[in-house]
């Protein structure tokens, strides 16, 4: 039997939360739209401390299901170190073996294999070290992901293309808004896509609200999948409370427990949940109209204040984990990603 030629595409950053998941995601969905079979992988995982981390990881688990995928998604990150082990690791000669084992595995009757690697790019010596050893011991093309800035680091931008040389197939710059869109990258750079910052892509879901809050959810729990997009704070309303909770679509309303006229308020405009702080639970006219209305109520014992940090909290640090957002990751990659030059370089076209 004639074996399968594997293409390997690793995605890297320089910055945590550039978008690696996000655009691994959109690239596997396309190729996969073209009828190629797609692998994937995030060979190695730095967690704080041991223990500190989910035992499955949740960006595994989401490509998972993204891409259809029969292996355990514990399979697709096998390898899980503190910073202090990953140091003692990188002066061990076995330290690809375990990863090229996992990678021989999902590689199996795949075309793609898509590598998710690590953030600290040229931040980090041992970061930087770690992820050019598994992109040579995997063969893998590279791009990498940054987060657009007005003062792009081109210094450490020239450094990883020194390190990766042919590999490095191009950059993605992400986020950028509306005013940046006419960026344009120093010459010699070469940039695969010029991604639009978009409201939708940073959104959380009713249930991570819940569960960063540690918060209990009374109702509608088949709704906890909704996004949402904004935050209001039913304290911080001076206008009457139906126009002021109208300003802003597809919102959690933060409000105090025994503040039934705030959260009636809230529930007649476009309100994907209720955050009540302070532990008291709402009135039966609430819940009721809630329940109705098919809006979760999440209650939780902070208080309004660190309520209100907590939400935000999760906001910055919010992932690419709903399946909700493909369709509009699909059409920008469409207008702002270079498929051609990509397909070209990994002699797909």
């Amino acid at each position: 039997m004639e074996r399968r030629l594997v293409t390997t595409l690793a995605l890297t950053s320089v910055e945590i939360a550039a978008g690696k998941t996000t655009l691994c995601a959109g690239l596997g969905t396309k190729l996969m739209a073209q009828g190629r079979k797609v692998g994937f992988l995030k060979p190695l995982r730095i967690v704080p401390e041991k223990g500190s981390a989910d035992v499955v990881d949740r960006d595994a688990e989401f490509m998972k299901k993204v891409l259809d995928l029969e292996e355990s998604a514990e399979s697709l990150c096998p390898v899980t170190l503190t910073r202090g082990e990953l140091d003692a690791a990188l002066t061990a000669k076995d330290f690809l073996e375990s990863i090229q084992a996992a990678y021989n595995k999902v590689a199996q009757g795949k075309d793609v294999v898509l590598v998710e690697g690590l953030s600290g790019l040229g931040l980090d010596d041992n970061l930087t070290q770690a992820c050019h050893e598994i992109v040579e011991g995997l063969a893998a093309k590279v791009i990498v992901v940054v987060c657009y800035s007005p003062a792009f680091p081109w210094p450490r931008v020239s450094a990883i293309e020194q390190r990766f040389g042919p590999r490095l197939l191009g950059l993605v710059v992400n986020g950028v808004p509306e005013q940046g869109m006419s960026w344009l990258p120093e010459e010699g750079v070469k940039v695969l896509g010029v991604l639009p910052e978009e409201r939708l892509l940073l959104t959380v879901s009713v249930g991570e609200l819940a569960e960063h809050l540690e918060g209990e959810i009374l109702n509608s729990l088949e709704r906890c999948d909704e996004l949402v997009e904004n935050v209001m704070v039913g304290a911080m309303c001076l206008d009457p409370a139906t126009l002021y909770f109208n300003l802003k679509p597809d919102k959690a309303v933060i409000a105090r427990g025994e503040r039934a006229d705030i959260q009636l308020a809230a529930l007649e405009t476009s309100t994907r949940c209720l955050i009540l702080s302070g532990g008291a639970k709402p009135i039966a006219t609430i819940l009721f109209r809630a329940e109705k209305k098919g809006v979760p109520i999440i209650v939780t014992d902070r208080d309004t204040l660190s309520t209100v940090a907590a939400v935000e909290e999760v906001l910055t640090q919010a992932r690419f984990h709903q399946e909700k957002k493909l369709k509009r990751l699909g059409r920008i990659l469409d207008q702002h990603f270079d498929f051609e030059a990509l397909y070209r370089e990994l002699g797909l076209d």
